[in-house]
């Protein structure tokens, strides 16, 4: 799960605003086609899929300090150029859609709010279309849920190590939340620390959305 240098795609940087766009946030069927932009061009390159730009997107969010965004869009992109104008305009838009989705869903309450909270992960085929079905079937399932949304958040923690680093100093809930992150990553543990099973990885994505909002306060609080 390691991105890119973003050599490939630096011509966005200076482009990519999404405070500064108009546009609304990003509809089911854009996240379709960014994700199939992603998976066709930046992945094979080094670069993100959907579920790990949401997970980096959503670590720039909350993290303690703010910085353009379009300084990290290049490690989204992997090393080889974009093939034409048109695409790049169109995953640029898109993406700018998608920053916009996650600011709106850390400002919903995981507890009372409506509209949808969960960042955007990817599901083996073939679960139940009921809630309780689909968690029971997904439990059983050897598939890595969050591991890619948990890598891209990790990856931005690492751009931004010494602003984390004294967070994690400050507050123990901080240390606590990345600890949980980095379980999410583990797909081959060992007999000391066994990767974490289908039931763990769901309760562990459950408290995402609070860990965010949490992350947020501190980051709105100045911390």
């Amino acid at each position: 799960m390691q991105a890119g240098d973003g050599r490939g795609c630096l011509q966005m940087e200076l482009e990519f605003d999404p405070a500064a766009a108009s546009g609304a946030c990003i509809d089911e069927a854009g996240v379709q086609r960014l994700k199939a932009l992603l998976e066709q061009h930046a992945v094979p390159q080094g670069g993100m899929s959907l579920e790990m730009v949401d997970g980096f997107f959503s670590a720039l969010q909350v993290a303690p300090q703010s910085s353009p965004p379009g300084k990290f869009l290049p490690r989204v992109c992997g090393d080889a150029p974009w093939p034409d104008a048109a695409s790049l305009e169109e995953v640029s838009r898109l993406l700018s859609g998608l920053w916009r989705l996650i600011e709106q869903r850390l400002a919903i309450d995981p507890d009372g709010g409506e509209g949808s909270f969960m960042p955007l992960l990817s599901f083996p085929a073939g679960l139940p279309d009921d809630d309780e079905g689909f968690q029971e079937a997904l439990a059983q399932f050897e598939f890595p849920l969050g591991a890619a949304w948990a890598g891209g958040f990790l990856h931005a923690v690492q751009l931004e190590q010494p602003s984390w680093a004294t967070l994690e100093q400050k507050f123990d809930e901080v240390a606590i939340s990345l600890s949980h992150l980095f379980r999410l990553v583990t797909l081959q543990g060992d007999d000391a620390h066994p990767a974490p099973d289908g039931r763990e990885r769901i309760a562990l994505m459950a408290t995402m959305p609070y860990v965010l909002r949490a992350l947020k306060a501190l980051r709105d609080a100045k911390l």
